[in-house]
Order: structure tokens, then sequence, then C-alpha cells
């Protein structure tokens, strides 16, 4: 009988949590040394492999780090699924690209009601209509 693969561990249901947590990580273990030893072998990383063929656009190599993206977020959240894999300095990066769309400062503005010479400053200090971002990207 072959051991079970991570997915039919993680949907057994007669597994208790920390036996499930233990076998993943010993069988995990067990692949990514297999891996490990096909990239020493090629003298490579398994990152920079993946990060130059998702940098050239392949779909299978791009669908590998968005499964695993997508797992990390399912089982510890978005927020610390970025914090875990993403460099500091990358999300420092990803954060200050972030703006706010337009709409969502006017919405602001008619729901606050403030003044009218409170919004022009707003408008000045908010670039509002001049960001380029006319609605949430996600």
């Amino acid at each position: 009988m072959t051991s079970p693969n991570m997915k039919e561990i993680c949907l057994n249901q007669e597994i208790d949590t920390p036996e499930k947590a233990r076998m993943l990580q010993i069988r995990a273990n067990r692949v990514f040394r297999s891996v490990k030893e096909v990239c020493d072998q090629h003298r490579e990383t398994l990152a920079s492999v993946l990060g130059n063929m998702c940098a050239l656009k392949d779909e299978q190599a791009q669908g590998i780090v968005v499964d695993v993206l997508d797992m990390v977020a399912e089982k510890r959240g978005v927020k610390k699924m970025f914090e875990a894999l993403l460099s500091e300095e990358t999300l420092d990066k990803y954060i200050s690209t972030m703006r706010v769309p337009d709409w969502v400062l006017v919405y602001f503005k008619l729901k606050a009601r403030i003044s009218d010479s409170t919004w022009q400053t707003a408008i000045n200090f908010t670039n509002l209509g001049r960001t380029g971002v006319s609605s949430i990207m996600f």
C-alpha cells in the first residue's frame, strides 16, 4: 500500500489535526529533499527556476505559484500569506503602489458631508481625478 499524498491527508476526517500536521510535514520534507537533490544536480534553486519561469510567463509555473499562494491564504489568511511569502521590502513596494480609487473618495465626500473648501483641500491633497485608478482590481 502506498502512503497517502498531502491532499488525501488533508481530506481524511479520521486523522486528528496534530497528527495531520505531523504527517504533512514528514511527507513535505521527504518530497522537498528529492526536489532539492534534483535542483542541486542542475546547480539551480527551486526559487530561481520558478521565478524565471514565472517572469517568462510560463503558465505551468504561474499555476504552481498561484496554487501555493491560494493554499497559504486559505490556511493562514491573506494578510499572513503576504507577510509570510513576500520579503518586507517587496511587501512595502506592493503597498506603496496601491491607491484609493476615485469613486471611494467621492463616496467619502458624500457621506462625510464636509464643506466645499475642505473638499477642495482633499482634492488637491489626494489628486482626485488624476490617479488613473477608476476601480479596485483584485
